[in-house]
Protein backbone atom coordinates (compact mmCIF):
# COMPACT_ATOMS: atom_id res chain seq x y z
CA UNK A 1 0.00 0.00 0.00
CA UNK A 2 1.20 3.52 -0.41
CA UNK A 3 0.63 6.81 1.43
CA UNK A 4 0.46 10.27 0.40
CA UNK A 5 2.72 11.71 2.97
CA UNK A 6 5.88 13.87 3.16
CA UNK A 7 7.86 10.47 3.11
CA UNK A 8 9.66 9.27 6.06
CA UNK A 9 13.50 10.32 7.34
CA UNK A 10 16.11 6.81 6.54
CA UNK A 11 17.58 7.48 10.18
CA UNK A 12 13.37 6.93 11.47
CA UNK A 13 12.19 4.01 9.34
CA UNK A 14 13.45 1.76 12.21
CA UNK A 15 10.77 3.11 14.84
CA UNK A 16 7.63 3.61 12.84
CA UNK A 17 6.34 0.46 14.18
CA UNK A 18 7.41 1.15 17.45
CA UNK A 19 4.68 1.80 20.15
CA UNK A 20 3.92 5.83 19.99
CA UNK A 21 5.43 7.00 16.91
CA UNK A 22 3.48 9.56 14.77
CA UNK A 23 4.11 12.10 12.50
CA UNK A 24 0.05 12.90 12.25
CA UNK A 25 -1.15 15.93 14.83
CA UNK A 26 -5.03 17.42 15.02
CA UNK A 27 -5.37 20.98 14.70
CA UNK A 28 -4.66 21.83 18.40
CA UNK A 29 -1.08 20.35 17.91
CA UNK A 30 -1.66 17.37 20.13
CA UNK A 31 0.11 14.05 18.62
CA UNK A 32 -1.64 11.15 17.32
CA UNK A 33 -1.61 7.99 19.56
CA UNK A 34 1.09 6.05 17.23
CA UNK A 35 -0.69 2.80 17.74
CA UNK A 36 -1.53 1.94 14.12
CA UNK A 37 1.15 0.64 12.56
CA UNK A 38 2.05 -1.13 15.66
CA UNK A 39 -1.30 -2.94 15.44
CA UNK A 40 -0.57 -4.10 11.57
CA UNK A 41 3.03 -5.60 12.40
CA UNK A 42 1.48 -7.23 15.21
CA UNK A 43 -0.74 -8.88 13.54
CA UNK A 44 1.04 -9.24 10.46
CA UNK A 45 3.86 -11.30 12.68
CA UNK A 46 1.02 -13.22 14.60
CA UNK A 47 -0.04 -14.57 10.75
CA UNK A 48 3.90 -15.56 10.44
CA UNK A 49 4.31 -12.66 7.80
CA UNK A 50 6.35 -9.71 7.09
CA UNK A 51 5.80 -6.16 6.63
CA UNK A 52 8.24 -3.39 5.14
CA UNK A 53 8.79 -0.36 4.16
CA UNK A 54 10.13 2.06 2.32
CA UNK A 55 10.06 5.57 1.87
CA UNK A 56 12.07 9.07 1.24
CA UNK A 57 11.82 12.55 2.60
CA UNK A 58 10.20 14.85 -0.09
CA UNK A 59 9.43 11.87 -2.58
CA UNK A 60 5.87 13.06 -3.74
CA UNK A 61 4.05 8.96 -3.96
CA UNK A 62 4.69 9.26 0.15
CA UNK A 63 5.67 5.97 1.56
CA UNK A 64 5.73 2.14 0.51
CA UNK A 65 4.69 -0.17 2.74
CA UNK A 66 4.64 -4.18 1.61
CA UNK A 67 2.65 -6.87 3.73
CA UNK A 68 3.70 -10.66 2.64
CA UNK A 69 1.62 -13.27 4.51
CA UNK A 70 1.72 -17.09 3.78
CA UNK A 71 -1.36 -18.36 1.86
CA UNK A 72 -1.60 -21.29 4.75
CA UNK A 73 -2.40 -18.57 7.88
CA UNK A 74 -5.40 -17.04 5.21
CA UNK A 75 -7.54 -20.30 4.18
CA UNK A 76 -9.34 -22.59 6.06
CA UNK A 77 -8.32 -26.08 6.01
CA UNK A 78 -11.25 -28.81 5.94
Amino acid sequence: MRDNGPGIAQNLIHVVFKPGFATKYDSSGRSSTGIGLTNVKELVERLEGEITLQSEVGKLSGSDYKIRLPISKLTLKG
